[in-house]
């Protein structure tokens, strides 16, 4: 039989290793949440790397003291499991692929964000309720996001090319403050095949629609609204 010292020892010896195992994780998790953030300027941090592929994400308004402004290039790319993230108003800036193919991805709240990059959405497949308030809408925003079925647009100038291809939107309300002339790409409506109809606040963004319908959308039958 065993004596009750060996037991001792080998519990000893156990909870050791137990609480080595834990001062790794711990220490790691800690340079893993480091190297989530970066310094721009010594004035503002941004996220450049999400580590892991967390189902949900809180990101924090300041860092070590420093606001948080941005998220970097490729931050998110390809996190299969995101399905949620928790930005703060301080972040104003998306950087090109930032949150491409988050196929899982349902919620985000984008409306403090002033300037998104191009693709930052793209197939985002899951995503189905936006509110943007920016200048501009950039290209393949929101690139084959398939569930994507209402969008709300406030002061946007210029809708770029594929912006919105590939989605579900029935219905899309132009802000008056879209360039009469020049503010749609071609391209920009894409592959909508569910969409059925563009409402618009002016008559020379009418005429320009009206005007250019072949270069905007690919199919029939959308029906083009002048509300003043």
């Amino acid at each position: 039989m065993r004596s009750k010292r060996y037991d001792i020892e080998f519990l000893i010896c156990l909870l050791s290793i137990l609480v080595l195992l834990f001062l790794v994780v711990f220490s790691l998790r800690a340079r893993i949440l480091y190297k989530t953030y970066t310094y721009e300027n010594n004035k503002y941090a941004y996220v450049y790397e999400a580590v892991g592929n967390s189902k949900t994400y809180d990101i924090k308004e300041k860092y070590q003291g420093l606001q948080v402004n941005r998220i970097g290039k490729r931050a998110f790319l390809e996190r299969k499991n995101l399905r949620s993230i928790n930005l703060p108003k301080s972040i104003k800036y998306i950087e090109k692929l930032a949150f491409s193919e988050c196929v899982k991805l349902d919620t985000i709240n984008l409306c403090d964000v002033e300037y998104i990059e191009c693709n930052a959405f793209s197939y985002c497949t899951n995503l189905n309720n936006i509110e943007l308030n920016l200048k501009n809408i950039n290209a393949s925003l929101f690139y084959k996001c398939e569930s994507l079925d209402t969008i709300t647009l406030k002061n946007t100038e210029f809708i770029y090319s594929y912006a919105f291809a590939y989605t579900k939107i029935e219905e899309l309300d132009l802000p008056e403050t879209l360039n009469s002339l020049i503010g749609i790409a071609n391209y920009a409506f894409y592959y909508m095949d569910s969409l059925k109809s563009v409402k618009v606040h002016n008559d020379f963004l009418y005429d320009t629609i009206i005007n250019n319908y072949q270069k905007y959308f690919n199919k029939d039958g959308i029906d083009i609204i002048l509300e003043v």
